[in-house]
């Protein structure tokens, strides 16, 4: 049976923006990573593009129009935006792990190309032993079900916080929110117990701060959803932060840290969150990945003057 699609409400509902600068497209993958991963420390990291949605700049929040506008270089708020969705691979310590999993057959045309992208690369689904999940919002989790909902990597242990888990599980959760949304989560919490019958014991979950493989530290990030999670992997003094949703729009909101999405869950803690991994990725150098940053999402942040920052993408060092 056909996966049941989610509406467009949940597609907005799902997807945080990150608007690729014109800069960025003309960076060819090639000219980043020559040899399509970088290294940190033994492990390994490649970025797969599970594809490409457009979303609109009226879902920023916490700015005026006008100003948004004039840092985005648009006319008009239904403007498009192309949001890259990404997905780490990594190899590590012997060990084969997915940081999410795109969209799967969630979100519709443009995205779901993960198992693609995996089989040119020769990398067979049954040789994925592990997942670490962001957060449960369908285009980080849907790339777990095939189209006839089964478990598209059958040997992988899949992870996730539990105040996620507890969250999107409730079964209170949809009449606790405002009625005009309620559609909206009834359809997401649908994924997530489609996720939760296709993955059964091997959906784990985990607390905060936990270690979840030597060199891999799951750290609690909330605000995006309350039990939205950043990894950090550290090998010979090297780190990489995969940091999922916590920047929505790089242009935007390197310009205006204090901007959020609107489906943020708890805007305050988001931007909060946000400017805590900004300031300490600046101050102490390390790499982040994100999932929603221009393909393939890894760089570095720099301070500017004020309450701003750069973001340089990755070269070969």
């Amino acid at each position: 049976m056909r996966m049941k699609m989610l509406s467009a409400f949940v597609l907005c509902f799902s997807l945080s923006l990150a608007c690729v600068t014109p800069a960025a497209k003309t960076i060819e993958l090639s000219q980043l990573l020559p040899e399509g991963h970088m290294s940190l420390g033994e492990g390994k990291i490649w970025p797969f593009l599970d594809g490409e949605v457009q979303l609109k700049p009226v879902l920023f929040q916490g700015i005026s129009a006008e100003e948004k506008l004039k840092v985005l270089a648009l006319e008009v708020e239904e403007d498009d935006l192309p949001t890259s969705v990404n997905v780490y691979f990594v190899e590590w310590g012997g060990r084969r792990i997915l940081v999410d999993a795109g969209c799967g057959n969630f979100m519709g045309p443009g995205t779901g190309q993960l198992a693609s992208v995996l089989a040119a690369k020769g990398i067979a689904p049954e040789s994925i032993d592990t997942v670490l999940l962001t957060h449960l919002h369908g285009d980080h989790f849907g790339g777990l079900i095939t189209e006839g909902e089964g478990a598209r990597f059958p040997k992988a242990t899949v992870w996730v916080h539990e105040t996620d888990f507890s969250f999107w599980t409730s079964p209170r959760l949809v009449n606790s929110r405002p009625e005009e949304e309620r559609a909206g989560y009834a359809e997401q919490q649908h994924g997530v117990r489609l996720l939760l019958r296709t993955l059964g014991d091997r959906l784990k979950t985990f607390n905060s701060d936990q270690t979840i493989l030597p060199g891999v530290q799951a750290i609690h990030a909330p605000g995006h959803t309350p039990g939205h999670t950043v990894f950090m992997f550290e090998s010979e003094g090297k780190k990489l932060l995969v940091w999922g949703d916590l920047m929505h729009n790089l242009r935007l909101q390197t310009a205006r840290p204090n901007v959020h999405i609107l489906f943020d869950s708890n805007p305050g803690v988001a931007v909060a969150t946000r400017l805590h991994w900004m300031e300490k990725a600046a101050k102490e150098g390390f790499w982040v990945a994100g999932m929603h940053l221009p393909y393939p999402g890894i760089g570095r942040f720099e301070k500017r003057e004020g309450a701003s920052f750069n973001f340089l993408p990755i070269v070969r060092e």
